[in-house]
C-alpha cells in the first residue's frame, strides 16, 4: 500500500528502473502504449488514478510515447530534441537560439532536457524579429547573394548571427535584429581615409584561390581587416581597402648602419651631384678612395678633402639666382676649365680658380650652418628615405629619396634653409603623379608656398627654427609616400 499518490508513482518509478536496464527503458516506453498496454481501461476511480500514477511513473524513469502524452496526468513539456520542429527551424539555429537569448540548458528531474514555455516564447519573438536575407542585405549595402556568402563565411569563424527557417520544402536565412544591428554599427564606425593614405576598392584586394571579395567583406566586419568608409558612395559593397604594396618593401630607414669613417655613395651625390660612374671613375684616377669594407662606400676623409677643394660652379650659380641660360653662358667662360674633362659627366672646377673667376671667396659650408645639425637629425626621424649628407653642398644641392623618384634643392644658408620642390613635364613619371595627386602632394606640403606655370610646378619654403624644421621635415616624410618604389 501506498501512503498517497506521490508515494505510489515514486514506488512505481523505482520499481521499473531495478526490473529494466536503461536501454529497455526507452524501448518499451516508446513502443505503443509501452507498460501500460497491460493495464485495464476501467472507468472506476481507483483504476484510472493508478493509470494517472503509472504515466507519471513512466515520465519519471525517460521519455514516452507520443500517444501516452496525451492522457491528461502526462505534464507536457517541449524536449530539446523536439524544439526545432516546433518552432519550423533548424537544428542548428535552436542552438543559436538558446544561446541568444542567454538560456543555459539544464537537465529536468527525468534527466531530459526540457524547453519552458517562456522559452519558447522568447524564442518566437527572436525569431519574429528576425530580418530576411533581402532586407538585411539592402541595410549592409551589399546584393543578397554577397550577403549570404558573407554570413557563411563569418558563421565560419564563429559569428552566430543567422538562423535558417523551414517554410514548406524551403529554408530561408534570416539576420537576427540585434546582431544586424551590430554589422551596421560596424560600418557606421568606419573612419573615412586619411588624405595620406592610399585606397582601392574591394577589387582591387582580391586574390584568386587566397581572398575573394566576400572573405575581404567579413574580415572586415569582424574587425580582422582595416577599412575606410566612403561618405559619397556608403555600404558594405563600396568600402574602400588600404592600398598593397608592390615592387619591394618600404624602406623603413633612409641609411643602414656603417663605420664612421665611411661614406655612403648616395651622400656624396647629395653633396656633388657627381654620379655613380663619375665616383667610380674618380676612385680609379685615386681622387677617392674606397673604403675596404665595402664598394657602395667611400672614406668620408677623403671625401671631405674633395668637397673642399673642387666646387661644382653649376650649383653655386644657381643658388645665386641665375636662371638655367645664364648659368649655361657662364660655364662657357675659359676662367671656368673642368679639372676632369670628360672623366665624369659634369663640370667640377678647382675652388681657388672659381674664388678667382667669381671674384670672392667661397669657403666650403660644413655642419656647423644654420640649423644644418637639427635638420640631418628630425629628417634621419621623420624622412628616413630620403639621403640628407651630414655636411652641405656647395650652393644649391639636392637631397633626394633613396629611389631617386623624387629631389629637393636645398640651400643652406646664413639665413636658413631653403627648400625647393619641383615637379617639371619633362620627368613624366614624377609629372604623372603630381597630375593624379595634385590636392594630396599640396596638402602633404602645406607649409610650402606653390606656383603654377604651364611646363613646371613648384613648391617652395625656407626652414629659419629648428620647430620649422620639425614640421617640414614631416611634410617631406609624407610626401615619400608617392614616390617610392613602383607607384600606381
Amino acid at each position: 500500500m501506498s501512503k498517497d499518490e506521490k508515494h505510489l508513482q515514486r514506488s512505481l518509478a523505482k520499481w521499473l528502473k531495478k526490473h529494466y536496464s536503461k536501454k529497455d527503458l526507452i524501448r518499451v516506453s516508446m513502443d505503443h502504449y509501452g507498460f501500460l498496454r497491460s493495464t485495464n481501461h476501467s472507468k472506476h476511480e481507483i483504476s484510472q488514478r493508478l493509470r494517472a500514477a503509472q504515466v507519471v511513473a513512466c515520465e519519471m524513469v525517460g521519455p514516452i510515447n507520443p500517444k501516452l502524452r496525451l492522457h491528461p496526468a502526462a505534464r507536457p513539456s517541449l524536449l530539446l530534441d523536439g524544439l526545432d520542429k516546433v518552432l519550423s527551424i533548424t537544428i542548428y539555429s535552436s542552438r543559436i537560439l538558446l544561446k541568444h537569448i542567454s538560456y543555459e540548458l539544464r537537465k529536468g528531474p527525468r534527466g531530459l532536457y526540457e524547453i519552458p514555455d517562456d522559452v519558447v516564447r522568447r524564442m518566437r519573438e527572436e525569431i519574429g524579429r528576425s530580418v530576411p536575407l533581402k532586407d538585411a542585405a539592402k541595410r549592409l549595402g551589399c546584393s543578397a547573394e554577397d550577403a549570404e556568402a558573407v554570413a557563411v563565411k563569418l558563421a565560419k569563424k564563429g559569428w552566430q548571427g543567422c538562423i535558417q527557417t523551414r517554410n514548406e520544402d524551403r529554408i530561408e536565412r534570416r539576420f537576427l535584429a540585434k546582431e544586424l544591428e551590430k554589422l551596421e554599427e560596424v560600418l557606421r564606425s568606419l573612419p573615412v581615409a586619411p588624405w595620406h593614405v592610399l585606397t582601392v576598392s574591394l577589387t582591387g584586394r582580391v586574390r584568386k584561390t587566397q581572398m575573394s571579395r566576400t572573405r575581404l567583406m567579413a574580415e572586415v566586419l569582424r574587425g580582422a581587416m582595416e577599412a575606410y568608409q566612403d561618405p559619397s558612395n556608403p555600404g558594405l559593397a563600396n568600402i574602400r581597402l588600404r592600398k598593397p604594396h608592390h615592387g619591394g618593401k618600404p624602406a623603413t630607414v633612409g641609411r643602414k648602419d656603417h663605420p664612421a669613417d665611411a661614406m655612403l655613395w648616395s651622400e656624396f651625390n647629395a653633396m656633388t651631384n657627381v654620379d655613380v660612374a663619375g665616383i667610380k671613375r674618380l676612385v680609379e684616377l685615386g681622387h677617392l678612395t674606397a673604403h675596404p669594407d665595402s664598394d657602395l662606400y667611400i672614406l668620408r676623409e677623403s671625401a671631405v678633402a674633395f668637397r673642399a677643394r673642387y666646387v661644382n660652379p653649376t650649383r653655386i650659380l644657381k643658388a645665386r639666382g641665375l636662371s638655367d641660360a645664364e648659368v649655361k653662358a657662364a660655364l662657357l667662360s675659359p676662367g671656368l676649365v673642368s679639372v676632369f674633362g670628360k672623366e665624369i659627366s659634369i663640370k667640377l672646377v678647382e675652388r681657388a680658380r672659381f674664388e678667382e673667376w667669381l671674384g670672392e671667396p667661397v669657403p666650403a659650408p660644413d655642419a656647423s650652418a644654420v640649423l644644418w645639425k637639427e635638420f640631418v637629425q628630425l629628417g634621419q626621424n621623420n624622412c628616413p628615405s630620403f639621403i640628407i649628407p651630414e655636411l652641405p653642398g656647395d650652393g644649391q644641392f639636392t637631397i633626394s629619396t633613396t629611389s631617386r623618384v623624387i629631389r629637393l634643392a636645398v640651400v643652406a644658408g646664413r639665413h636658413g634653409i631653403s627648400i625647393t620642390a619641383v615637379f617639371d613635364r619633362r620627368y613624366r613619371r614624377t609629372w604623372s603623379i603630381y597630375e593624379r595627386r595634385r590636392k594630396e602632394l599640396i596638402a602633404a606640403l602645406e607649409s610650402f608656398r606653390w606656383r603654377e606655370e604651364p611646363d613646371y610646378t613648384k613648391a617652395e619654403t625656407v626652414l629659419k627654427d629648428v620647430a620649422e624644421v620639425e614640421r617640414v621635415t614631416k611634410e617631406i616624410g609624407r610626401l615619400t609616400n608617392y614616390f617610392r618604389y613602383k607607384m600606381p
